[in-house]
């Protein structure tokens, strides 16, 4: 096994798990998976404990990596932060910091107005104009965080030294293995 490949170990769990809760209509979970996989990764290349900074850096390098969505790295955190800590599409960087609110749906489902007419009234209680509101789909997310950790794992392969230090942590993260029999 190359030593890329040992790191992305936990990722690789980590995109099976979000497949299987996807599969099971377990959204909100798989969403938690999704942004849990990118705490882990940002975590592998810090020098210390991972932060927003982290957070924003590894999904602007590897997930946006440079094109124009309508959403940004701040947002998936304020996201992130909402989702994790209260379940909700609003957090403290939303409030504060000036993210967007991002609310997940499936393209095919509705389109963005319809969505937007169906959350009105939430957005009318937080007081939020509908500009300040991003939609994204749950599966693109998916499939795009696959692309992140393939882009991940090429850019590891040219940063021996990061990939030394990566291969170092991945090794302290949990990883579920079958134990032999008997």
């Amino acid at each position: 096994m190359s030593l890329a490949r040992r790191v992305m170990r936990a990722s690789m769990e980590d995109i099976r798990a979000l497949t299987l809760l996807l599969q099971a209509q377990l959204e909100s979970q798989a969403l938690s998976v999704f942004y849990m996989a990118i705490d882990r990764a940002a975590w592998l290349i810090t020098e210390e404990e991972s932060s927003r900074h982290d957070f924003i850096s590894w999904t602007d390098k590897f997930l946006i990596a440079g094109e124009e969505l309508n959403f940004s790295s701040l947002d998936l955190w304020a996201a992130r932060c909402g989702l994790l800590h209260t379940g909700a599409a609003e957090s403290r960087d939303y409030r504060k910091n000036g993210a967007n609110l991002i609310y997940y749906k499936v393209k095919a489902e509705r389109s963005d107005q319809e969505a937007l007419d169906l959350i009105a009234p939430i957005l009318d209680e937080l007081c939020v104009t509908p500009d300040r509101v991003r939609f994204v789909d749950y599966f693109w997310l998916a499939n795009r965080l696959v692309e992140a950790l393939a882009r991940f794992e090429d850019w590891l392969k040219t940063e021996t030294e990061v990939c030394e230090r990566a291969a170092t942590k991945a090794d302290r993260q949990i990883s579920f293995q079958a134990l032999p029999s008997k």
